[in-house]
């Protein structure tokens, strides 16, 4: 429980993320899971199949991003040691906690799909038309910052977890 209280504690916080060091098998995605019910936040997970793609990696991530900055639903993305596949992972996991984007994730069309339906919120007539495309992006970028809770689970046999501290430092400060 007083893992479950932990872990509570920092989803609630503004830009709360974490990174979780257990050995497999403690039951630490379920303590995650439960803590995601407890802030009544919504849960997003990747469904790794054999052939999955940076494509489809990419477009899970995509729809998170929109769900969270257009939404602005509070996520809470669970990423296991063992769906590191592609070490491009965690340079976008990295990115997103950062900076809310990953950069050139999203191509023209998308953004002005982005664009349209962040202006589709607003209320007032006036606001829409006074309101540039980049304001707009930007703003949708701080509140997938600001909505988007990462968990990365990671386990502490092997020189993996020292390393890509290391590398990507953003996992934990």
């Amino acid at each position: 429980m007083e893992y479950c209280i932990k872990i509570t504690r920092i989803i609630k916080l503004p830009y709360g993320n974490g990174i979780l060091v257990a050995n497999a098998g403690l039951g630490l995605t379920e303590i995650n899971k439960l803590s995601v019910f407890l802030c009544n936040y919504d849960l997003f997970e990747i469904n790794l199949t054999p052939n999955y793609t940076i494509e489809d990696w990419h477009n899970d991530l995509k729809s998170l991003m929109t769900k969270t900055g257009i939404e602005e639903r509070q996520n809470v993305f669970i990423f296991k040691y063992s769906q590191i596949i592609k070490e491009e992972f965690l340079y976008d996991l990295d990115s997103l906690i950062n900076n809310g984007e990953i950069h050139g994730i999203f191509n023209k069309e998308e953004h002005e799909n982005i664009v349209s339906l962040a202006k589709a919120k607003i209320t007032s007539d006036e606001l829409k038309t006074q309101i540039n495309s980049s304001f707009v992006l930007s703003e949708f970028f701080q509140k997938v910052k600001e909505n988007l809770h990462i968990c990365i689970e990671m386990s502490p046999t092997g020189s993996n977890l020292r390393e890509r501290v290391r590398t990507h430092k953003s996992i934990i400060n």
